[in-house]
């Protein structure tokens, strides 16, 4: 489906939060003690910050821009349990290209811990390659998340921040 033809879902800052607190809920119940987060430019940035505060400030690495995103840039977390997080996964393929860079570190004994995968959402297509995921969504439906442009609702504009209102 077009991206032009999907639904705009926009997604409340408390409702983000929620959705947050779910994902921290599994991964306490998956028993892995991760040591360290790495977010996914752009979007997995802020949930990895978040996941990291609820379980407990676990060191978060960001990686990607325009250039994919570096393994080297993790080279002391090589014997880690990581936690690799975005926050939506729509066909899985950069999920797939991290895992694929992270499974060729394992296979040369580089890297030993354990590594999963976390997103917000998740389309149908990705679903099957993610290891934590709050909440799936449908392909006609487009998330906007609270920090991305234009979305205001349950702000008001204070100087060059947004404060959020009570309801």
């Amino acid at each position: 489906m077009e991206v032009a033809n999907r639904k705009s879902v926009h997604l409340a800052h408390m409702e983000f939060i929620d959705l947050i607190d779910d994902l921290v809920e599994k991964i306490y119940k998956s028993d892995i003690k991760f040591d360290h987060i790495v977010g996914l430019s752009r979007g997995g940035i802020v949930p990895a910050g978040y996941i990291s505060y609820r379980l407990g400030n676990i060191p978060v690495t960001c990686l990607g821009g325009s250039v994919g995103y570096p393994l080297s840039q993790l080279h002391n977390l090589f014997h880690a349990n990581i936690l690799v997080v975005d926050n939506i996964a729509t066909s899985g393929s950069t999920l797939a290209a991290v895992m694929a860079d992270f499974q060729e570190l394992q296979r040369h004994g580089v890297l030993v811990g354990t590594v999963k995968f976390c997103t917000v959402f998740a389309r149908d297509a990705a679903i099957d390659k993610i290891d934590f995921c709050a909440r799936q969504v449908g392909n006609d439906e487009q998330v906007v998340f609270p920090w991305q442009s234009g979305h205001t609702e349950g702000y008001t504009r204070v100087g060059r921040r947004h404060v959020e209102v009570a309801a």
